[in-house]
């Protein structure tokens, strides 16, 4: 049912609605539902999934699906989670709204949800094609850190620069607790990929942030190159200068 939802066969997905449940107080007829393709996403096919004996809605990657199609209506009735069934992944969804520019949903998961949401994801993005990978296989396990640390910088290339500048703001309020060293070594990297959407000027705000609310140490090894050392040190250098003022 997962697959056929999440891969937009919506024929199989319908023909496996209807079929009998012989046995309705089997829990093992619980089956999870944890994303819908896009192209069939909707409010109605939720409630009638919602409705169904036999499947257990956690629907994890929805919202962010509902966040790039800027659903508001299905983005409300999973954040009001009125019935505790949903198992929203914040992640995904605050990536969803980087990506995009959806400062409003953003703030939203950031106020409600602060360390359940960092750092942002790729909905669709699966660490098991990597895992799968034939390199993988033979138990190249530097490959496998290599293509997730890859990744990871690669989330940050597509931030838009209001979503993350917010980000940034609620680091420096003290409300994200694990916002730390490597992450901002992936910020670091990310504002030197080519055509990324990370500015000099978010890194020196998460920078900020970070120095503000934790006792924080970068070192030559962690930045990305010399630039990005030298961003850092100016940040400092400003730091120690205003509060000796």
């Amino acid at each position: 049912m997962d697959f056929s939802l999440k891969n937009g066969r919506m024929d199989l997905a319908m023909f496996l609605i209807g079929l009998p449940n012989h046995n309705p107080n089997d829990i093992h007829y619980a089956e999870p539902v944890t994303d819908i393709h896009p192209s069939n996403l909707s409010l109605d096919l939720l409630q009638q999934l919602i409705a169904h004996p036999r499947l257990n809605c956690t629907f994890e990657s929805v919202m962010a699906r509902a966040i790039l199609k800027r659903d508001m209506d299905i983005i409300n009735m999973l954040e009001l989670n009125e019935n505790g069934e949903f198992a929203t992944d914040y992640r995904c969804a605050l990536g969803a709204a980087a990506m995009i520019g959806d400062v409003d949903t953003a703030e939203m998961i950031l106020n409600n949800h602060p360390n359940l949401c960092m750092p942002p994801e790729d909905v669709d993005f699966d660490y098991r094609r990597i895992e799968d990978d034939n390199l993988v296989q033979e138990f190249d396990l530097t490959y496998l850190y290599n293509r997730r640390e890859r990744h990871r910088v690669d989330v940050w290339t597509r931030v838009d620069p209001a979503v993350g500048r917010l980000i940034a703001r609620h680091i420096t309020l003290g409300n994200i607790d694990h916002f730390d060293c490597m992450m901002l070594y992936n910020v670091m990297g990310a504002a030197c990929r080519p055509q990324t959407k990370m500015t000099e000027d978010v890194v020196k705000e998460l920078i900020i942030g970070c120095c503000w609310t934790q006792s924080f140490s970068l070192t030559k090894g962690h930045c990305s190159s010399m630039r990005y050392l030298n961003v850092f040190i100016e940040v400092m250098s400003n730091l120690s200068n205003s509060l000796s003022m």
